[in-house]
């Protein structure tokens, strides 16, 4: 009898350890979570699984956590995990799921998975209006495909690159290569190096001369997407919040980005200025001009949007700006919407995952000066299953450069050169 009692009370401290130890990682992935230190929390939570957790809120974060940093085949398999187990789960981890499965060619899948989201959507949820307005896309995406020829650009390498901007003769971009790093630190989003900006250009002798923004715009923060005045002498682009020395965070622990005004004062020399709209308490990136300069583009997570990040814009009067105005329902949706660009025939081109695409962010374009125009996926092959975004072109030219993290790339986000070859 004492013996029975014995192994009673091991076998109820057995589960007793195994219960609080569940909790001990479940409460250290919300806290990485919640911090969108995305890489740290799929640790916590998959020890959280290990020892048993089969909580809907762990497998929530944990499949979140591996889409937010673009690995969906993993969130692909614990969002299967979620919406097998629990019935009550909410109608975004299904539209997550059906995107996973699409980043991983699943397409019939993908579809079965979709209609179970419209389904429990909400009437006005948009992404269930565009997809059973639109159950052809994947036909529709191929009639709008081969009008772009698309290659790796030469400057791309195994670091990751993104957010190619037009800069003289040159392309300003984003990497993470540690190589040319003077600090070097990784975002706990992703455990990658943090973004500084580079310049790369073609010498005269064919060459290819990578280097690092020359001047006091890089810091040991990120710095990345970029736009350029027409005569090269203002610059705007995204950095975390970083101004005058100070690094700023919202009320949950969360440095959020910004955007800021670089005016040159004297060949590499740039007076840099934090622009009014931003906050602390959310996030305000990526710019985009319009052609005649008067108008800023960009994307915030700002309350009162339509989804996870809206287009914004606001107008431009001398060192004045107006307050942010939404672009609206046509244009963003109740999921990721971003990276906006205007080339000179007015044509807003940006990323989203709330529209019918072929998996992750797909490039879309909508003729802002006209009204009621529709917004087009680009197609194949500019568009793949993974994330392809930051979209640039010349209108006049038809060349331009994008990036994806698409298989047999050069490493992580590598950036392609682009070339419209029909309308």
């Amino acid at each position: 009898m004492k013996c029975f009692a014995y192994v009673l009370f091991i076998f109820f401290l057995g589960v007793s350890t195994s219960v609080e130890a569940q909790r001990s990682a479940q409460r250290k992935g919300d806290v990485a979570f919640e911090a969108q230190s995305y890489s740290r929390a799929q640790k916590f939570y998959l020890r959280a699984v290990k020892r048993g957790s089969e909580d809907a809120a762990v497998l929530e974060r944990l499949a979140d956590a591996f889409y937010f940093t673009g690995d969906y085949k993993n969130a692909a398999k614990w969002y299967e995990s979620l919406t097998s187990k629990h019935e009550s789960v909410d109608p975004t981890y299904f539209y997550r799921y059906a995107l996973s499965l699409k980043s991983t060619e699943q397409y019939a899948k993908s579809d079965e998975v979709m209609m179970q989201f419209k389904e429990r959507a909400s009437a006005t949820d948009k992404r269930a209006a565009l997809f059973d307005s639109d159950k052809e896309y994947l036909a529709r995406i191929e009639a709008l495909s081969g009008k772009y020829e698309v290659r790796l650009a030469m400057f791309s390498s195994n670091s990751s690159e993104f957010a190619p901007s037009f800069y003289r003769n040159e392309v300003v971009y984003a990497s993470n290569g540690e190589e040319n790093k003077i600090v070097k630190s990784n975002h706990t989003w992703n455990n990658q190096p943090l973004f500084d900006l580079f310049t790369a250009k073609i010498t005269d002798k064919g060459k290819l001369k990578s280097i690092r923004f020359k001047g006091d715009i890089n810091t040991r923060y990120h710095e990345s997407t970029t736009v350029f005045t027409k005569d090269f002498n203002t610059l705007y682009f995204t950095r975390n919040n970083f101004t005058d020395g100070w690094y700023k965070q919202d009320g949950s622990g969360i440095n959020r980005l910004k955007l800021y005004k670089a005016t040159r004062i004297k060949n590499n020399r740039w007076e840099i200025t934090e622009l009014p709209f931003n906050s602390d308490a959310y996030s305000i990136g990526h710019p985009a001009l319009s052609p005649d300069e008067k108008t800023l583009y960009f994307a915030s997570d700002m309350p009162g949007g339509e989804g996870m990040s809206d287009l914004y814009k606001v107008s431009i009067e001398g060192d004045t700006y107006g307050d942010p105005v939404n672009l609206g329902k046509d244009i963003n949706t109740e999921a990721r919407d971003t990276f906006p660009f205007i080339s000179k025939d007015h044509k807003l081109y940006f990323a989203s995952d709330g529209r019918p695409g072929l998996g992750g962010l797909d490039i879309f374009v909508v003729n802002i000066s006209e009204e009621n125009t529709e917004v087009t996926n680009l197609g194949a092959p500019v568009n793949s299953p993974k994330d392809d975004f930051t979209f640039i072109i010349n209108s006049e030219t038809n060349e331009g450069y994008f990036a994806s993290n698409r298989e047999n790339g050069a490493g992580d986000d590598d950036i392609y050169k682009v070339i419209r070859v029909k309308e």
